[in-house]
């Protein structure tokens, strides 16, 4: 890889981690200034916002479904392009991504999760979440929830039903469009380690995607499922499952637990590791039966090692406090 092909300094950068004991190669000083450049680069690439579409819940076999549209009209040429961004933990980060593909004509859903450590500071301030989230929605972009509420109700004894809907009134209220949502699983996973199956996803708590009748036990604590319907809280989408787990599979592009970047097209029969944008673009060009491609990023990772410090917590009070566009 030459210099040419690497990604520059940040913004934003990731050193190469280890995890579990497996090193990862990860976007040596990683830009996303870069990603964005090569992704626009790429002729064909349709890139879309999960709510721009209208989706149909189809039973692609018996209470198995996915979320689809009828009527995607995909061109021979082009292939549509979801970027998905998981704020996790730092929302000015989220900002700065959205502002950079701004300026790549590049179109994303940004879930935003309203639980956990990092933030609980933003919810203590939400004039400025709320400012940061309706900036990243004047950028063309879209809002929608990143929700985790196994974690809030087996370690929080949090009830799952009125968690998400004083989450949805608080963006909702204040003027944030959700239409959908994207589970989150750092919790839970975190909780049960190896006793973790895909049951402890959070997306199965919804009664359209799973309707069979059972309970969820997490450490003697009991949850009957489904527990929350889509459809009563006016959510039209679940972005795993667009087009997910069907005969026709999106390929999936992701930065998830620090693996820079893991690539799967199953209908193209590829899965590789990423790690320079020719790399990235050589595959998505290799792409012939694949018609969607999801990318998902987690915006604290694009963070170098110096900006981290930002989202430690007393940083991180100081820089909501003094927020500023």
């Amino acid at each position: 890889m030459n210099k040419k092909e690497q990604y520059k300094a940040p913004l934003y950068g990731r050193k190469n981690i280890t995890t579990t004991n497996k090193k990862y190669q990860s976007l040596k000083n990683g830009d996303y200034h870069t990603l964005c450049k090569t992704l626009a680069s790429i002729g064909g690439l349709n890139f879309k916002c999960y709510g721009d579409y209208e989706y149909k819940l189809n039973e692609i076999k018996e209470n198995h479904f996915n979320f689809t549209n009828p009527n995607w009209e995909i061109k021979e040429e082009e292939k549509i392009f979801f970027i998905r961004h998981d704020i996790d933990r730092c929302l000015i980060t989220a900002l700065k991504m959205a502002q950079i593909e701004n300026k790549y004509n590049i179109k994303s859903t940004f879930f935003i999760l309203l639980t956990g450590t990092y933030m609980s500071h933003w919810l203590k301030n939400i004039k400025n979440l709320i400012i940061i989230l309706k900036e990243i929605e004047s950028l063309g972009h879209e809002v929608g929830l990143h929700y985790d509420m196994y974690g809030e109700y087996f370690k929080n004894n949090r009830d799952a039903h009125t968690t998400l809907s004083t989450q949805l009134t608080l963006l909702r209220e204040n003027g944030i469009t959700i239409k959908g949502c994207a589970a989150h699983g750092g919790t839970i996973k975190g909780m049960l380690r190896s006793k973790y199956t895909p049951a402890h996803t959070n997306w199965t708590i919804w009664e359209e995607l799973f309707p069979t009748i059972r309970d969820l036990i997490v450490n003697s604590k009991k949850l009957s499922l489904p527990a929350l319907s889509l459809t009563k809280e006016n959510l039209y989408y679940e972005a795993y499952f667009v087009e997910g787990f069907g005969d026709t599979p999106p390929a999936y592009i992701s930065d998830g637990s620090g693996k820079f970047w893991k690539f799967s097209a199953p209908q193209d029969n590829i899965q590789t590791n990423i790690i320079s944008p020719s790399s990235l673009k050589d595959n998505i060009k290799k792409l012939k039966k694949t018609k969607i491609i999801s990318l998902l990023t987690h915006p604290h990772m694009w963070l170098n090692g110096d900006e981290r410090s930002s989202i430690m917590t007393n940083n991180l009070i100081k820089n909501i406090k003094n927020f500023k566009l």
